[in-house]
């Protein structure tokens, strides 16, 4: 990533990115006057590569790419179906872009916060059946439950949702070109859709995920069965709450929100935050704590697929992430009590 990251800065141009790439490459006369910048070429080039990686993946995501590396996996039957679907809408009278009442709307939110201003427009648009947002929502919805009613096709309910969810994308950004204006309300658009497609859809896709990664989840809780110490407690409840309620969260943002929290309450003891070293061994111990009541391999594997936004990746919820996957990866390599105890003690 560091390297594609590098490559994207070199296609900014002769901006202040332009001028951070050249001090990457070992120098650069900065504003014209003439001056070698030496100290700031590890640091600035680092900035420069990440910002320009930044650039390059938000405009790829408004150009449509919001799906997976795997979504050469997702069936054409979404592409074709919401082409069918938008045929189908001219002949319905059905409104294909952004109208007045649309606007009265947005205008009763000028107190509310951008986000919210997003999500009430998004949620409402797709649950109004006379707009192709709306309409699409409806059939393909629709053509989800026929489809996960019949495992026998061999559908997968992942790739489904996921070629449901970027037709929907397309029709709202094509909808009203505000919403994929700048970074901030793309972003936020695509979290609003989330919330209403997994609203509906997330029993039905979860419930496939848990049982591909039921012996797994089982037998991590066998593993925690077999420490029977009834003095192994957890460092921070607050902790075991934001554990429990990533499996209550519905979207991969809101799940990688409360993995955020669940480090974050650990981090820290009486104020004092806590090395790597010692982070990891205190995640892992809530991690096998909360065993018996979090499937936490499936929910992983629920973020895998549907987290689109890499940008996360390199925040704190990256963070998180990256922690959290280390600590179930040393609990399932753990073949005995002897390892595991090692495992609860130095994270590995």
């Amino acid at each position: 990533k560091v390297r594609r990251a590098l490559r994207a800065s070199t296609l900014v141009g002769g901006t202040f990115l332009g001028s951070v790439v050249g001090i990457a490459s070992g120098g650069v006369l900065l504003g014209g006057g003439g001056i070698l910048a030496v100290g700031l070429k590890a640091s600035m080039g680092t900035a420069g590569g990440i910002t320009a990686y930044i650039h390059q993946r938000r405009k790829a995501l408004l150009q449509g790419v919001v799906l997976p590396p795997t979504s050469d996996m997702v069936p054409v039957f979404w592409a074709e179906r919401a082409r069918e679907l938008r045929a189908q809408s001219v002949f319905k009278f059905v409104a294909s872009s952004f109208g007045h009442e649309d606007e009265q709307g947005i205008l009763k939110l000028e107190g509310c916060a951008l986000e919210e201003k997003v999500s009430f427009f998004v949620t409402k648009l797709l649950l109004n059946s006379q707009t192709v947002p709306g309409l699409l929502w409806v059939h393909l919805r629709e053509a989800f439950e026929e489809r996960a009613a019949r495992p026998s096709e061999g559908h997968s309910q992942i790739f489904d949702a996921l070629g449901l969810t970027h037709e929907l994308i397309m029709a709202v950004f094509s909808y009203h070109s505000v919403l994929g204006a700048s970074d901030e309300i793309a972003i936020s658009t695509i979290n609003s859709i989330d919330d209403v497609v997994f609203g509906e859809l997330y029993g039905s896709v979860f419930g496939t995920i848990i049982e591909d990664y039921h012996e797994v989840d089982s037998g991590l809780e066998a593993k925690f069965q077999t420490l029977g110490d009834a003095q192994l407690r957890p460092q921070s409840e607050a902790a075991m709450c934001a554990m429990r309620s990533a499996s209550n969260a519905k979207t991969a943002l809101n799940k990688m929100r409360c993995f955020s929290r669940l480090v974050e309450c650990i981090g820290t003891i009486d104020g004092t935050p806590l090395s790597a070293d010692e982070l990891i061994p205190a995640l892992t111990r809530h991690v096998i704590l909360s065993a018996g009541s979090v499937r936490v391999h499936a929910e992983l594997a629920f973020v895998d697929a549907f987290c689109r936004d890499e940008l996360l990746l390199l925040g704190r919820e990256g963070y998180a992430l990256t922690s959290l996957r280390a600590c179930v990866q040393s609990l399932d390599a753990a073949s005995d009590e002897s390892q595991l105890r090692r495992a609860l003690e130095k994270g590995t």
